[in-house]
C-alpha cells in the first residue's frame, strides 16, 4: 500500500495496531542483565488510556523474561487505536531481575505497523479529537525515569515468566 493511501486510511479512521517481537540475540547464552519487562496497564477509569491518563500503579503488573535464550521470540501487541481492544502495554530492560553483573544482553527488536480493514468506531477510537493529548509519547528523559522508578518499585509486583 503506498504512503499516501496509508495516511488516508488513517485519517478516515482505519484501525492499526503496533506489535513488538523481541529476540535475545547471543546464541552462547541467555538474557541474564536487564531483560526485557511488559508493564501491563490498568486505570482507575473504565476506558482510560495514556497519554490522557496515567496507568494505576497499584493494580498494574510487572511481567519480566529473563533467561530467554535466542531461540525464543516474544511477540506482543504494544497499541492498538481500537480502545475496546487489548492495546496500552509498555516495555523496558528491567535491571535486578536476574544478575546486573552479567555481561550486556545483546537483543533485537523490530515493531510492525499493522492496518486492518475495519473502522475504528469515534467513541471507542483513541485517536479522535479530545481523546488523546498533543503529545502521544514519553520523552526518553521520562521513560527512563519511568522504567528506573519502576525497577526500584516493582518488589512482589513482577511476575517472571
Amino acid at each position: 500500500m503506498a504512503p499516501a493511501a496509508v495516511a488516508d486510511a488513517l485519517r478516515a479512521g482505519r484501525r492499526f495496531a503496533v506489535l513488538n517481537a523481541w529476540r535475545n540475540v547471543d546464541a552462547a547464552s541467555p538474557v541474564r542483565r536487564a531483560p526485557l519487562a511488559l508493564f501491563a496497564t490498568r486505570y482507575d477509569t473504565e476506558g482510560a488510556c495514556f497519554p490522557r491518563a496515567a496507568p494505576d500503579p497499584a493494580t498494574s503488573l510487572w511481567y519480566a523474561f529473563p533467561r530467554m535464550t535466542a531461540h525464543e521470540v516474544l511477540l506482543f501487541k504494544q497499541y492498538d487505536r481500537d480502545a475496546a481492544r487489548p492495546a496500552d502495554l509498555w516495555h523496558c530492560a528491567l535491571p535486578g531481575v536476574v544478575d546486573d553483573d552479567a555481561p550486556p544482553r545483546r537483543s533485537f527488536e523490530l515493531r510492525v505497523f499493522v492496518l486492518f480493514s475495519e473502522d475504528v468506531p469515534p467513541e471507542r477510537d483513541r485517536l479522535a479529537a479530545g481523546r488523546h493529548a498533543p503529545r502521544a509519547a514519553l520523552s526518553r528523559e521520562e521513560s527512563e525515569c519511568f522504567c528506573g522508578e519502576q525497577a526500584a518499585a516493582r518488589g512482589r509486583r513482577v511476575g517472571v515468566s
